[in-house]
């Protein structure tokens, strides 16, 4: 049974089939319990196990590690521009022999913790007949119980880390061991793979390069004890190891801070780890910094080659930070005053322009009502004056003349008294 053919079934339920339909979450939920079932009842708990931890290495650190590897060999010039370290940084100064040994053998390792993994499921399952390390069950855990069980896993594996980093591998052996002992060490096997000298400045495809004694104790011990030591469920995970595959890949591939995301986390952590390796393993222990910052085992300037700057720790990146973000927050605020204050100053001269504008719109509005009133008052006056009378047509003579008998018969003339 092939890859391909196993992990598309959960991942495409909840997350292809919600972007491509119109059902709802409930619905949506419901759909990947019954192909989460359906893939235990068909393949069994070992196998999901098996595939689910291959899946998160593959995907999220196998395959981008060798992606930032051929970019790296094939565009040097780009590469070297944004490598922290120069040409330190660049993996083609290794030569191809050895470069391909030091890829080999971080694939070997990967595969190694794997199988570690499922050998000892196995014989908890299958040997001894308890239960498994880790829980495969049907039932799916909820997005709270999800980021607690990260989150406490995280808090166990940078503790054991710290504490196998520091004493077991970077710890001085004792000087009644005889010579060939001492070489076979942890440390000492940690110390001629990982920190040798040619290896100057991390790369990706270095975050699981070391000798497979140290490797297992470093690398997958404290990741793997971290979630059996919970009992986290197969699907959480499957989540907590990719987030450490990226954690891994990009705290070890070397770019400059600007390149890689989140200025606290994953460029503290890209910042430490290079200062790890540049000090031949004098500090900075702990992937996350917290430990190394409270008991003082942060790389100092007198641990790093001339011309290195200092790696800053978990506070120190807080504070500059902190600092930067009260930068940008008083910039941003004198932008915005000078803004106001722009437009400010422009309202007054636009005010006038208006006042002007109306000034003349009014005049303009006076003198066309003037025109208006005089058109008014002519039609007025027009409207106003009496039409002429007609002039009356002349009497005739014979009328005039009747008219003025009749007159005189009935006002007859007054005697004089």
């Amino acid at each position: 049974m092939d890859l391909t053919s196993f992990i598309p079934l959960p991942l495409l339920s909840v997350l292809a089939l919600p972007a491509v339909s119109s059902y709802s979450t409930s619905l949506n939920l419901l759909f990947f319990y019954m192909t989460w079932s359906t893939l235990l009842w068909s393949h069994g708990p070992l196998r999901v196990e098996l595939f689910s931890t291959l899946a998160a290495r593959v995907l999220f650190y196998v395959l981008p590690s060798i992606v930032l590897l051929l970019f790296d060999l094939s565009i040097p010039s780009l590469a070297l521009a944004i490598k922290a370290h120069g040409k330190h940084a660049l993996p083609a100064r290794l030569g191809g022999a050895r470069l391909a040994r030091i890829t080999f053998l971080s694939l070997l390792n990967v595969l190694l913790s794997v199988g570690a993994q499922l050998g000892i499921e196995y014989l908890l399952t299958q040997v001894f007949r308890m239960r498994s390390a880790l829980r495969i069950t049907a039932s799916l855990p909820l997005p709270w119980g999800i980021a607690t069980s990260i989150l406490q896993a995280l808090l166990i594996r940078g503790t054991l880390q710290y504490i196998i980093h520091r004493f077991l591998l970077h710890g001085k052996p004792s000087t009644y061991l005889p010579s060939i002992v001492r070489s076979s060490t942890p440390a000492a096997l940690h110390t001629s793979y990982a920190h040798h000298k040619s290896l100057r400045a991390p790369f990706a495809i270095l975050a699981h390069y070391d000798h497979p004694v140290p490797y297992l104790l470093h690398i997958f011990l404290p990741t793997y004890f971290s979630a059996v030591a919970i009992r986290m469920h197969v699907l959480t995970w499957t989540l907590y190891l990719a987030l450490l595959s990226l954690e891994e890949l990009l705290s070890h591939s070397g770019y400059e801070v600007s390149v890689l995301p989140s200025s606290i986390l994953v460029a503290g952590m890209a910042r430490r780890r290079d200062a790890h390796f540049l000090s031949g393993g004098k500090g900075n222990y702990a992937p996350w910094g917290m430990l190394d910052w409270v008991l003082g085992t942060s790389v100092k300037k007198e641990d790093l080659p001339k011309g290195v700057e200092e790696a800053d720790d978990v506070g120190e990146d807080l504070v500059r930070e902190g600092k930067k973000r009260r930068k940008s927050v008083k910039e941003n605020g004198r932008k915005a005053i000078g803004r106001a204050k722009k437009m400010v100053e422009e309202e007054p001269v636009e005010e006038e322009e208006n006042e002007d504008d109306d000034a003349d719109t009014g005049a303009h509005d006076e003198s066309d009502n003037d025109e208006d009133n005089d058109d008014e008052e002519d039609e007025a006056e027009e409207e106003s004056e009496p039409e002429p009378e007609p002039e009356p047509e002349p009497e005739p003579v014979e009328e005039k003349k009747r008219t003025t008998r009749s007159q005189g018969r009935r006002n007859p003339p007054r005697k004089k008294s």
